[in-house]
């Protein structure tokens, strides 16, 4: 028997189920990542998959081989020596085994895709996403976060607008994430950074003009039981003293003219638009975080669908956490709390830094590159705004 055929019947007798090992490369910083990715594309045009039908485990098809190469290529996939010496030991390279199923998985997680382990469309515009593109996206993303430093206070929020994701540290640890919904393209979340002083238990709403013209009243004029079955009401004047108005009473045109306008309210209630949580700040946009009553929507890979607002997915989680950090007696009372629709403001008592970020490429706690797509198209035009700003301060120089 010669040599390579007893270690292939070792292999065999011994079950083995990964041919390769997978195991996302990982970098001291992310300059380093930018690094690797110059490298990679200085090594030649980077290999590209065609359009194909969607694979899956035990598929079967010559695109597996290349699907295969990339992820070696990103560091996804790590090659066994033994295999490289002995390449015929991998068996068919068509074949969609298990460890290329594990490797597409974690590529898939670590660009915001859902990792589900299948290559369909999504995941092969991912992967043909060239090298050179990704240094250049780490590059404008190194210049965002050296602008972001490391913030001073204990306790702060920070929102990824790109990532869907918010996250709470304490101590420069996160001690709670969720997933966020973040504005659509025409109706962008903005970057920047603001003081959370104070959270809104069972908040109404008061329906901003432009959400009312291009949202609702296009609604209303073709259903006018529009505004009743979304628990929405038209009000008159402010605080106690304000009143409803009955829709039939009112023309569509009159809302929000004058200085004491009508306009469309929506009061507290489990179905509010708000949900039962809302954190107030000193922000100059009028944008904040709040609860959604459309938990459905979370569980979308890609969530812009809000009008600029940060819905969250685990509001009340973060308004306990909240309440803990200020030493408020209302903490722990929150269930009791959004049991009624009565409306209370509770100021907290050191306000908590929001910071809103745009990210499209950052290292995790685990060294690895993450990137996500540049969903408002800002990463080149912030890039080339870096850049003249490095020129002028040149010059200077």
């Amino acid at each position: 028997m010669s040599h390579n055929k007893l270690i292939v019947l070792i292999l065999s007798l011994s079950c083995l189920v990964w041919p390769y090992s997978v195991k996302a490369k990982s970098f001291a910083d992310i300059s380093a990542a930018m690094d690797f990715y110059h490298t990679l594309e200085s090594a030649g045009e980077w290999p590209q998959i065609p359009p194909g039908p969607s694979l899956r485990v035990n598929d079967i098809h010559p695109h597996i081989p290349l699907i295969r190469q990339q992820l070696k290529l990103l560091g996804d996939i790590e090659a066994n020596s033994l295999l490289i010496e002995n390449p015929e030991l991998l068996g068919n390279p068509e074949l969609f085994d298990h460890a290329l199923f594990q490797a597409l998985s974690d590529f898939q997680s670590r660009h915001g895709a859902e990792a589900d382990g299948i290559l369909g469309r999504h995941s092969r515009r991912l992967l043909n996403i060239s090298p050179a593109e990704r240094a250049q996206q780490i590059i404008v993303n190194m210049a965002r976060q050296q602008r972001f430093g490391t913030p001073a206070a204990p306790h702060y929020i920070r929102v990824n607008i790109p990532e869907f994701k918010l996250r709470l540290y304490q101590q420069g640890l996160v001690t709670l994430d969720m997933k966020t919904i973040i504005g659509r393209k025409k109706r962008q979340t903005p970057v920047f950074d603001t003081l959370i002083n104070t959270l809104v238990v069972n908040p109404s709403w008061n329906v901003p003009k432009s959400i009312a013209f291009k949202d609702i009243l296009p609604k209303w004029a073709l259903d006018t039981s529009y505004l009743s079955k979304h628990n929405l009401q038209i009000r008159a004047g402010w605080g106690p003293n304000s009143r409803v108005i009955p829709a039939d009473q009112v023309d569509p045109a009159s809302l929000y003219q004058g200085a004491n306008y009508l306009r469309l309210y929506e009061p507290p209630s489990e179905r509010n638009t708000l949900g039962q949580f809302k954190f107030l700040s000193q922000s100059q946009y009028a944008i904040y975080l709040h609860d959604t009553p459309a938990k459905q929507l979370f569980s979308h890979t890609r969530r812009d669908f809000s009008s600029g607002c940060i819905r969250l997915e685990k509001a009340q989680d973060l308004a306990d956490a909240l309440l803990t950090l200020a030493n408020r007696p209302e903490q722990g009372q929150l269930d009791r709390l959004i049991q009624t629709d009565d409306t209370l403001n509770i100021p907290l008592r050191e306000p908590i830094p929001l910071y809103v970020v745009y990210w499209t490429a950052w290292l995790d706690d685990n060294g690895k590159i993450n990137f996500r797509d540049d969903i408002y198209q800002r990463d080149m035009s912030d890039l080339a705004k870096f850049k003249s700003e490095e020129n002028q301060l040149s010059a200077v120089d």
